[in-house]
C-alpha cells in the first residue's frame, strides 16, 4: 500500500501526502468542482479537528476571497445530498481490490452528542455512554475492515452513514425515509457492501446489538458471511441431537468436543494483543431468520463457544467449519475476527475524540451526513498514507504544534495524541489524524 515518503519533514510534504491518498480513493469518482471541494474540506478537517464549516473555512487561509465567500462554497457542496453515497462509494472501491474472502468486516453502531441540538433535523435522544450524559444527537453505522499487518492489524474505512430515529420535524413529515429504523440502515449497508464486493467476501462481524433474526436474514438475503456474538439468554436455540431449544448459556454442557488453542486475543485496559490459551467447541443449531420482505424460515447455522479465564463467548455464523481441512484452526480463526471487531471502536474514539466531530453547527440533515462522512474519509486518508513511527508521522505532530503556536509540551492535542500514538504503534495499527 503506498505511503508517505519518509524523508521529507516539511509540512506541505503531510498535505501533499494527504492530497495524494485522497486522489487514490476519490479522483475517478468525481468532477473538477467536486474533487476541489474535497480537498480543501480534507485538508481544513485535519488543520483544525473540527467540522465547524467557519473553521475549515479559515484553514485555507483565502485571504484573497471576499468575507464569506469560502464558507459559501462549502456550504453548497456540503448540503449536497449525495455527497456522502460519494464518499462511501470511493472507500468502498478502493477497497474492494484488498479485501479477501475470509477478511474481518466489523459492523457497529455509534452515536454522537450536539449541545442545544433538540430542534435540530433528525436529531435524536441519547446519552454519553462512558458519563451517562443524556443529550441529543445522532446515530452513525460504520464499517471497516481489518486487514493483517506485519505485527498487528490495520484498519480499513469503508462506509458511514448518520441518521436520527426519534426526533421528527417539520422537514421530515413528508420523506419518512429520514426518520426511520436502525435496521433499514442496517440493510443498507450490508446491500452497499455486497454491491462493492460482489457476493460472499469478508466476514461481516457483529456485536450483540445485532443479535437478531432480521440481521441474520438480512446477510443471507445479500449473500454474505457474518459472525455476530449472541447474547447468553435472549433467544432460544434448538441444538442438533437435543430435543429442546435452550439458551445459548445453557448450551456448553451439552458439547463435549472441546478443543484448547492458543489465540491472539486484545486487552481492552493495555491496548495490547497477546497470546491466550482458549477452549473452543462448535455444533450445529437451527435458527429463524426473517428475510427483508418479511418471510421467516428456519436455517441450520454454526454456534461457537468460547471459554477464556471465565468468560464464555457465544458466536453464531453461517461458515460451515466441518467441512474445512482443519477445523479446529477454522474456528480459531472466526474467534481472532472477531475479537479484531474492537479496532472500530478505536475509529470512534479518534471521531470524537480527535476530530471533535460533536461540534458540529449543521442546520440541515443532510449536511450533517456530508460533514461526518467527510470526517470518516480524512480518518481513511491519514490512516493509509501516515506508518507509525515515520519520521514523517512526527512531522504532524510539530505541525499542528506549530499551527496554533503553542509549546508542543502544554499543548492538549499534542499531549493526546502522543500518548494515543505510542499504544497505537504497540498495537501496530496505523495511526490517524497526527
Amino acid at each position: 500500500m503506498p505511503r508517505a515518503a519518509d524523508d521529507q519533514g516539511d509540512p506541505q510534504s503531510v498535505h501533499d501526502a494527504i492530497g495524494e491518498m485522497l486522489a487514490r480513493i476519490m479522483r475517478p469518482l468525481v468532477s473538477l468542482p467536486r474533487w476541489k471541494f474535497l480537498r480543501e474540506a480534507v485538508s481544513g478537517i485535519v488543520r483544525q479537528r473540527t467540522l465547524v464549516q467557519r473553521d475549515i473555512a479559515r484553514a485555507l487561509d483565502e485571504t484573497d476571497k471576499a468575507p464569506g465567500t469560502v464558507e459559501r462554497r462549502l456550504g453548497t457542496h456540503i448540503n449536497d445530498p449525495a455527497l456522502a453515497d460519494t464518499v462511501n462509494e470511493g472507500l468502498l472501491r478502493h477497497a474492494a481490490p484488498r479485501v479477501q474472502v475470509y477478511t474481518p468486516i466489523a459492523i457497529d453502531l455509534t452515536d454522537t452528542q450536539r449541545r442545544h441540538a433538540h430542534k435540530t433535523p433528525g436529531a435524536e435522544g441519547n446519552y454519553d455512554g462512558s458519563t451517562g450524559t443524556p443529550g441529543w444527537g445522532y446515530t452513525h453505522i460504520c464499517a471497516a475492515a481489518v486487514m493483517p499487518s506485519g505485527t498487528g492489524v490495520e484498519f480499513l474505512p469503508l462506509y458511514q452513514e448518520t441518521y436520527g430515529l426519534e426526533h421528527a420535524t417539520g422537514e421530515h413529515k413528508d420523506n419518512p425515509l429520514l426518520v426511520d429504523s436502525s435496521f433499514a440502515h442496517y440493510e443498507r449497508a450490508v446491500r452497499a457492501l455486497k454491491d462493492a464486493f460482489g457476493g460472499p467476501v469478508g466476514i461481516d462481524v457483529m456485536d450483540r446489538g445485532m443479535d437478531s433474526q432480521r440481521c441474520f436474514g438480512c446477510e443471507i438475503h445479500h449473500r454474505r458471511w457474518f459472525l455476530v456474538r449472541l447474547c447468553d439468554r435472549r433467544r432460544k436455540l434448538r441444538i442438533a441431537g437435543i430435543p429442546t431449544a435452550m439458551y445459548p448459556a445453557d448450551a456448553p454442557p451439552h458439547m463435549d468436543a472441546w478443543h484448547d488453542v492458543r489465540c491472539r486475543v486484545f486487552n481492552k485496559k493495555t491496548r495490547l494483543w497477546k497470546m491466550k490459551t482458549c477452549r473452543i467447541a462448535w455444533c450445529s443449531t437451527v435458527v429463524p431468520v426473517q428475510y427483508p420482505d418479511g418471510s421467516v424460515e428456519d436455517r441450520l447455522l454454526t454456534l461457537v463457544v468460547v471459554r477464556r479465564s471465565s468468560h464464555t463467548m457465544f458466536l453464531l455464523t453461517n461458515l460451515t467449519i466441518d467441512d474445512d481441512e482443519d477445523p479446529v484452526a477454522f474456528a480459531k480463526m472466526l474467534y481472532e475476527a472477531y475479537i479484531a471487531r474492537w479496532s472500530v471502536e478505536t475509529c470512534f474514539d479518534l471521531m470524537k475524540n480527535r476530530i471533535n466531530v460533536e461540534k458540529i453547527f449543521a442546520r440541515t440533515m443532510e449536511a450533517a451526513k456530508s460533514l461526518f462522512a467527510l470526517a470518516w474519509l480524512a480518518v481513511a486518508c491519514i490512516m493509509e498514507a501516515f506508518p507509525p513511527g515515520a519520521k514523517i508521522t512526527r512531522t504532524v505532530i510539530a505541525f499542528f504544534a506549530r499551527f496554533h503556536r503553542v509549546r508542543p509540551g502544554r499543548h492538549v492535542f499534542y499531549t493526546v495524541f502522543s500518548s494515543l500514538t505510542r499504544i497505537w504503534a504497540r498495537m501496530a495499527v496505523v495511526c490517524s489524524l497526527h
